[in-house]
């Protein structure tokens, strides 16, 4: 993504979570999803949990995830909306709680 320039202020952030820890998926998210903001007052980032499974294949890898993903949603005060990057939404009710 193109840094913005210190004079146009960012009133919105969206954080993209991905539960797993493959770091190009990641990559490529940000990179797709980057485009979406340019000339608005938001910005897209991403952010991968490291030391988990490398991919979200079972039951046993979403409760392995879940914890602690809900955890990073629940502790960033920074953004003002997380998105799960996962098809099962691992975390999600326990972040809503």
């Amino acid at each position: 993504m193109t840094p913005r320039d210190a004079s146009d202020p960012i009133t919105q952030t969206i954080r993209i979570k991905n539960p797993n820890s493959n770091t190009a998926l990641t990559r490529a998210m940000l990179d797709a999803l980057g485009s979406l903001c340019r000339g608005e007052r938001s910005e897209i980032d991403c952010f991968t949990l490291a030391n988990r499974p490398f991919g979200i294949e079972s039951e046993a890898d979403t409760f392995r995830v879940a914890p602690l993903l809900a955890y990073y949603i629940k502790a960033d005060n920074e953004a003002n909306a997380s998105v799960i990057a996962c098809y099962s939404d691992p975390g999600l009710n326990f972040a809503k709680g």
